[in-house]
C-alpha cells in the first residue's frame, strides 16, 4: 500500500517538473525573446541586486535557437557605490536556457574588447572594475553571482592590475587578454592568455582548476577554494616578479633575477600556495635568499640553470627539490647533474629549527656554494668555507636539528657514499717548542661509505692516488698514497670520543704496510694537558718495504729540526726490508720522556743504505769531509726521545775494499735543547786503504799528517768515535784508534820501513799518542812511543824508541846511503836510542848508541872491535825556512864519535 502511494507521488512530481519545463520553454520562446526590450528594466534590476551596484543596459537584442536564447546587451554600464561609472561594456553577449532561468543567471557571458581594472586594496580585498569581488570577511554578492555563472569569456581585452599592498609597484598592464571562466557545479576553472609588457617577455598563459566543498553555498568565497594553478611562459624576465609578488613570504627568496622559459604547476589550498613545480631554462640567474638569524647568505649567480625545481611549504617547513638540474657557472664549468631534496624549518625568531638534505648524486663542490645561499646555519656555512669539500656523493642523506631546549645537544646525521672526496685541512696553530699542536686533518681523492650522527659512526675508506693531510703531525703534513684502505668506527659519549681504525693498509712510493690505530680523548684529571685533547693514541704499524732515505719524512713534527735535517742528509739512499711503528700514550707527552709516560718506538731493518754519518753541513767550513759509507746494513731504532742506527756494516765510499763494522749512530735525546750526535765504528781493510781513510778525513789533522805518505801491509783497523753537538759542531770531540797487529809500515819514503808493527795509535781532536809499540827495523827490534804536540802553535809529531840495529840490517837499507855504507864495513849488532820529530819544516832525528857489539872494519882511527864501546851521537836538524816558498832543505847534520880508552874523539858538522 505504502509502495503504491510512493510511486504515485514520484510520478506526480515528475509530471509536474516536466510541466514546469514546458511552461519555462514556452515562456522563453514566446514571451521573453519576442519581448526582450521590454524586459530590459527587469534585467537591470536583477543585475543590480546580484552585483550589489547599479547596472544599466542601453539596449537588448534577442534571438532564439532550439531550447536556448541569445541576448545581445549593448551599452552596459556599471556604477560604483558613489554612482560614478566604473565599467563600460559596449557589447555583451549572454546565453539563456531553461536551467539558467531557474538560477536567475546565464549559461554564458561573452565580453569583447573591454578594459578591466583589478585592484587589491590595502586590507586584502579585491575589486574588479570598482566592484568588490571578495573580502576577508563576509560575502560578496558580485562574487557569488559571477562564480555562479556557467561560463564567462573575455576576448581581446586589456587588464590592469593595481596592488595597494605594494604601493611602489607600478600598474601591470596585460594586453590582448583572453579569459575564460567556467563554473560547473562545485568546480571553478579558468584560463587567462595575455601579452605582458615588452620587457617582461612573450605572451603567457595562466590556467587554474579549483573546487570548493559541497557545504560552501557561497561560490564567491574563492579564498576557501583548493586546486591547481598552471603558468606557461615561453620567455619571461623574472626580475619583475619581486615587484608584484612577495617572493620572500612565498619561497623565502629575497631577490630573483633570471630570463628564460618557465612552466609552473602550483598546488593551492584555501588561497595559500602549498607547493609548486617549475620547469625552467633560465640564463643569467641571480637568487638571493632571505637570510636566517644564524647564517650569512650570499647570492647564487650562474650563467645558466635548467631542469625541474620543486617547492613545498607545510606550516613552518619548506622543501626545495631539483630534478635533472643543470647549472653552468660564470667560469664556464658545469655542475654535475643530480636530484636534490632540501628541507628546512624556521623558528618564530627566524633561526633554524632543522634542515635535511638528500640527493641521489651530488657534486660536493656545490655544497660550499649552496652553503652561502641556503639557510644551512652558521656552523655548516663555516665548515663548508673552511673545508671546501669536493667529490661526488651518491645516496647522500644529511639532517640537522637545533637543540630542543637550552643546554641540549644538536642532533644531526649523515650517510651515503662519496667518490673522490677532498676536504681541505686546517692549519695547526702556532705551538711552543716541543709542544704537539695539531690542525684539522684533510683528505684528497678518497672513496668512502659512511654513516654517522652526533653519537658516532662508521666509515670505510679507499684511496687511489690521493693524500691524507695531518697539520702539526708531520713536518710536511701532506702524505701522498697510491693506495690506502681502512675501516673506521667512532663513538661520542658526552665529552668522551673514541676512534678505532682497523685493517689499515697503505702503499706509496716511499713505503707499504698495514696496521691499526685507536684514539680516544684523555682524562683531564690525569692528563698533563689538563684537557681532553690531544688525547691518547695506540698505533701499531708494520712496514713491508720502505725507502730508507724517506724515513725522516714520516717522523712526527715534534722531532727537532736539527735531528730531522741530520737524518735527511745522513741517510741519502737505501731500503727498509721491514719496520714497526708503535705509539701508545697521551699525545700531550709525546714522544715521552720515560716508559711511565708511554711508548714511541720505530724499528727498521736497513739495507743498501748510503750513510753519511757526519754530513757536510755539520762540519766547519775548512774541514775535510768524513768518508761516507755505502751498502750499509743495520737497524734504525727510535725509542721515545732517542734515535739510533745500530749494528751497521758497510763499505767506505770510494774505497769498496774498506769495510765499516759495528757502526753506531746515536742521538740520545733529539728533544733536548742541545741535541748530541754520537758516532762509533770500526773501519777495517787493507793497510794502505785504511791509511788513505785517515789521510782523506779530519783524522789527518788529528794525526798531524804524519800518515799522509805512510804505506802499510796487511789488514788495519781504525776505530772511530765522534761526539758532535748538533747546535755547536765546532765543539766536536773525536776519539779513536789505529790498531797495528804485525803490519809492515813505512812512515815516509826517506825512513826505513817498520816491519811487524804492533801497537795502538790513540787519537782525539787534540792530537794522537802511541803509548807503546814495537817493530823490526834495520835488522833488529824497536820499541817506541810518541805522539803529537804543539810548538809555537804548529803541530809537531815526536817519537822516541830503543832498539837494535845489525850490520846486515844497515847494509840492506834502501832509504839511507850512509846506513848501507856503514853496514858494508861492519859486523855484529848494537843497541841505539832514537828520537824523531816531524814539524812544518821537515824531520829532525836524534840517534845515540855505544856501538857495543858492532865491529867496524874501517881505516884508523875508525876501526873498532865489536866489544869496544864508542859513544856515537847523530843529530839531523832542519832549520826554519826564511822564505816559506823555498824548497825544504836539511840545514845541519852533526856527528860525534867518542872512542873508548885513548881513542881520539871525532866531531863533524855539515
Amino acid at each position: 500500500m505504502m509502495l503504491t502511494l510512493a510511486s504515485r507521488v514520484a510520478l506526480g512530481l515528475a509530471m509536474a517538473a516536466w510541466a514546469l519545463l514546458i511552461v519555462a520553454w514556452v515562456a522563453l520562446q514566446h514571451w521573453i525573446v519576442p519581448r526582450a526590450e521590454a524586459w530590459r528594466p527587469a534585467l537591470e534590476a536583477v543585475a543590480t541586486r546580484a552585483l550589489g551596484v547599479r547596472v544599466t543596459v542601453g539596449a537588448i537584442e534577442a534571438a532564439a535557437s532550439g531550447g536556448a536564447a541569445m541576448l545581445t546587451l549593448r551599452d552596459v554600464r556599471l556604477h560604483d557605490m558613489r554612482g560614478h561609472e566604473a565599467l563600460h561594456l559596449p557589447r555583451v553577449q549572454a546565453a539563456l536556457s531553461v536551467a539558467s532561468l531557474w538560477r536567475l543567471g546565464f549559461d554564458q557571458l561573452v565580453i569583447d574588447g573591454p578594459t578591466l581594472e583589478v585592484r587589491r586594496l590595502a586590507d586584502g580585498r579585491l575589486q574588479v572594475a570598482g566592484l568588490e569581488l571578495a573580502s576577508t570577511g563576509g560575502d560578496s554578492p558580485a562574487a557569488d553571482w559571477f562564480f555562479g555563472q556557467r561560463e564567462f569569456a573575455l576576448r581581446a581585452g586589456e587588464l590592469r592590475w593595481i596592488d595597494e599592498q605594494r604601493p611602489d609597484a607600478p600598474p601591470l598592464v596585460l594586453t590582448a587578454v583572453d579569459l575564460v571562466v567556467r563554473n560547473p557545479g562545485l568546480r571553478h576553472e579558468f584560463r587567462l592568455d595575455a601579452t605582458p609588457p615588452a620587457d617582461w617577455g612573450e605572451r603567457l598563459s595562466v590556467r587554474g582548476r579549483f573546487a570548493r566543498s559541497f557545504w560552501q553555498t557561497h561560490p564567491g568565497r574563492w579564498r576557501e577554494w583548493s586546486g591547481e594553478l598552471f603558468v606557461l611562459a615561453p620567455r619571461l624576465d623574472a626580475r619583475h616578479w619581486g615587484v608584484y609578488v612577495d617572493t620572500a613570504a612565498l619561497w623565502g627568496v629575497r631577490d630573483l633575477r633570471a630570463t628564460g622559459a618557465l612552466r609552473l604547476w602550483a598546488d593551492v589550498r584555501r588561497a595559500q600556495w602549498r607547493s609548486a613545480t617549475a620547469d625552467v631554462q633560465w640564463s643569467h640567474v641571480h637568487v638571493a635568499w632571505v637570510p636566517s638569524a644564524q647564517a650569512r647568505v650570499e647570492p647564487l649567480q650562474v650563467v645558466h640553470l635548467g631542469g625541474r625545481l620543486g617547492w613545498e611549504r607545510d606550516g613552518d617547513s619548506t622543501v626545495w627539490t631539483t630534478q635533472g638540474l643543470t647549472i653552468t657557472t660564470g667560469d664556464g664549468s658545469d655542475w654535475p647533474r643530480g636530484d636534490v631534496r632540501f628541507e628546512y624549518a624556521l623558528k618564530p625568531d627566524g633561526s633554524l629549527r632543522h634542515w635535511a638534505l638528500s640527493s641521489d648524486r651530488l657534486d660536493l663542490g656545490v655544497i660550499q656554494r649552496l652553503a652561502r645561499v641556503l639557510p644551512l646555519g652558521e656552523d655548516i656555512n663555516h665548515w663548508a668555507e673552511q673545508t671546501q669539500p669536493s667529490g661526488v656523493a651518491e645516496g647522500l642523506v644529511m639532517r640537522w636539528s637545533a637543540p630542543s631546549m637550552p643546554g641540549a645537544p644538536e642532533r644531526w646525521e649523515a650517510r651515503g657514499r662519496v667518490h673522490g672526496l677532498s676536504l681541505r685541512a686546517g692549519a695547526a696553530p702556532r705551538a711552543a717548542p716541543g709542544e704537539a699542536v695539531f690542525g684539522r686533518p684533510g683528505l684528497e681523492g678518497v672513496d668512502a661509505e659512511f654513516a654517522l650522527d652526533e653519537r658516532g659512526g662508521r666509515a670505510t675508506l679507499a684511496l687511489r692516488r690521493g693524500a691524507l693531510v695531518f697539520p702539526g703531525v708531520f713536518d710536511d703534513p701532506r702524505l701522498a698514497f697510491d693506495e690506502l684502505s681502512a675501516e673506521a668506527r667512532w663513538s661520542v659519549e658526552g665529552s668522551a670520543i673514541t676512534l678505532d681504525v682497523s685493517r689499515l693498509s697503505f702503499a706509496n712510493a716511499d713505503a707499504a704496510g698495514s696496521g691499526s690505530v685507536r684514539w680516544r680523548t684523555a682524562d683531564p684529571e690525569r692528563s698533563a694537558a689538563r684537557d681532553r685533547f690531544p688525547g691518547r693514541m695506540t698505533l701499531d704499524m708494520r712496514l713491508t718495504r720502505a725507502d730508507g732515505a724517506r724515513v725522516v719524512r714520516y717522523l712526527p713534527a715534534t722531532v727537532g729540526a736539527d735531528t730531522r735535517r741530520y737524518l735527511q742528509t745522513a741517510i741519502r739512499a737505501g731500503h727498509v726490508s721491514s719496520a714497526t711503528f708503535r705509539i701508545d700514550g697521551d699525545l700531550w707527552d709525546f714522544p715521552f720522556a720515560n716508559a711511565q709516560q708511554g711508548t714511541f718506538e720505530v724499528r727498521a731493518q736497513l739495507r743498501d743504505v748510503a750513510l753519511d754519518y757526519a754530513p757536510r753541513h755539520l762540519l766547519p767550513a775548512d774541514s775535510p769531509p768524513w768518508p761516507a759509507l755505502e751498502r750499509v746494513a743495520g737497524e734504525l731504532l727510535i725509542e721515545r726521545r732517542s734515535l739510533q742506527i745500530l749494528r751497521a756494516a758497510g763499505s767506505v765510499a770510494g774505497q769498496p775494499a774498506l769495510r765499516a763494522l759495528q757502526a753506531e749512530v746515536v742521538i740520545p735525546d733529539y728533544m733536548a735543547e742541545e741535541p748530541q750526535l754520537q758516532v762509533k765504528g770500526l773501519i777495517r781493510g787493507a793497510g794502505d786503504d785504511a791509511l788513505n781513510f785517515v789521510a782523506a778525513s779530519p783524522l789527518r789533522d788529528f794525526t798531524g799528517g804524519v800518515l799522509d805518505t805512510a804505506r802499510a801491509s796487511g789488514a788495519l783497523d781504525v776505530v772511530l768515535e765522534l761526539h758532535m753537538p748538533l747546535n755547536h759542531t765546532d765543539q766536536t770531540r773525536v776519539r779513536g784508534q789505529v790498531r797495528l797487529a804485525g803490519n809492515d809500515v813505512q812512515i815516509r819514503p826517506d825512513i826505513p820501513p817498520l816491519q811487524g808493527v804492533r801497537g795502538v795509535l790513540d787519537f782525539t781532536e787534540q792530537g794522537f799518542e802511541v803509548a807503546q809499540a814495537s817493530a823490526r827495523v834495520l835488522g833488529g827490534e824497536l820499541r817506541f812511543n810518541g805522539g803529537m804536540g804543539r810548538r809555537d802553535g804548529a803541530a809537531v809529531v815526536r817519537f822516541q824508541g830503543q832498539g837494535t840495529a845489525s850490520a846486515a840490517g844497515l847494509a840492506a837499507s834502501r832509504e839511507w846511503d850512509w846506513a848501507r855504507w856503514l853496514g858494508a864495513h861492519a859486523q855484529g849488532a848494537a843497541r841505539y836510542a832514537l828520537g824523531l820529530a816531524f814539524g812544518p819544516d821537515g824531520m829532525d832525528l836524534q840517534l845515540d848508541t855505544d856501538l857495543r857489539g858492532l865491529g867496524l872494519a874501517l881505516p884508523a882511527p875508525l876501526a873498532k872491535p865489536a866489544d869496544a864501546a864508542w859513544r856515537v851521537q847523530v843529530a839531523l836538524e832542519t832549520r826554519p825556512r826564511p822564505d816559506p816558498a823555498a824548497a825544504l832543505t836539511r840545514d845541519r847534520l852533526r856527528l860525534s864519535v867518542e872512542p873508548a880508552g885513548d881513542g881520539v874523539p871525532l866531531r863533524a858538522e855539515y
